[in-house]
């Protein structure tokens, strides 16, 4: 217990010191009228752990870290930054998916990035979900990189799961704007790159029979391999884990599972304007 007081008053006299310190350094600092490097400093300091948010390049922002000011004057460049397993078809509500962003330059080691999703009307839409890499603001409709992930060798990479609206708003574009630096510690070399993606939603409007049989997905549960039957002609197959992830598409009508972990799944077959959904158990 004498410890624990002891070890604790020494980690407050250290916190008293350096708060001393800084505040005698920011008053030498403005007595010789260098406020702008305190500023400058504290950009700096908030950049390398993300963007400050508005930057993504999107409609509704109007701006980048370029066109803002705070890292060099050239005009964003385009390039493919955003891959992803949202379906070509579209996403589908309420549904989960990967969205990465990569960036690359051969002559820099320092990357930042800033993604947004939003509809037509400049309204965002879904949620990221933050990991050790990225990190989510502003209700978790933004997404930025950390302090930890803003280097790499020539490239950097980012992977954030996006939870589409439990309401489609139809098509969704997303907008993400890239930092190049090139770590000189100011801004003067850097420069932003700017990549767009747009899915459509897909139609769910419709829960009646998908034909005259019966819809069945059987054995269920089973381990290896379920079957479609009531189906007749081309059909969409998804399934979906517990967490609204999408981890299989097909178009067949006998479907290999057995590489997916133990588990409740939901299934959803579409054929044309129309959906039906089925809990499936992969034992």
């Amino acid at each position: 217990m004498y410890y624990i007081l002891y070890n604790n008053q020494m980690k407050a006299g250290k916190a008293f010191r350096i708060g001393l310190i800084l505040k005698y350094m920011k008053k030498t600092l403005l007595k010789f009228g260098l406020a702008p490097l305190i500023v400058f400093s504290l950009t700096l300091m908030s950049t390398s752990a993300g963007s400050p948010g508005g930057r993504t390049g999107s409609p509704s922002d109007g701006q980048t870290c370029a066109t803002a000011g705070c890292h060099g004057a050239i005009p964003p460049n385009g390039q493919d930054m955003i891959s992803t397993n949202i379906p070509s078809e579209g996403y589908m509500p309420d549904s989960t998916y990967e969205i990465t962003v990569t960036v690359t330059d051969a002559n820099s080691g320092k990357f930042g990035f800033e993604m947004v999703a939003e509809d037509e009307s400049g309204d965002k839409q879904g949620t990221f979900t933050g990991n050790t890499e990225v990190t989510t603001f502003i209700n978790d409709q933004r997404v930025t990189h950390t302090s930890g992930s803003n280097t790499g060798t020539g490239s950097r990479t980012w992977t954030v799961n996006w939870k589409a609206p439990s309401l489609g708003q139809g098509a969704i574009t997303f907008y993400v704007a890239a930092l190049i630096a090139n770590g000189n510690g100011n801004n003067s070399g850097d420069f932003v790159v700017v990549d767009s993606r747009k899915f459509a939603r897909r139609s769910t409007a419709s829960s009646s029979a998908l034909s005259l049989e019966e819809l069945k997905i059987y054995p269920n549960p089973n381990s290896d391999f379920i079957q479609i039957k009531g189906v007749k002609g081309d059909l969409q197959f998804f399934l979906f884990d517990m967490h609204g992830k999408l981890v299989l598409e097909s178009r067949a009508k006998i479907i290999d599972i057995g590489h997916l972990p133990v588990g409740y799944y939901t299934a959803k077959v579409i054929k044309g304007n129309v959906v039906r959904s089925q809990k499936i158990l992969k034992r």
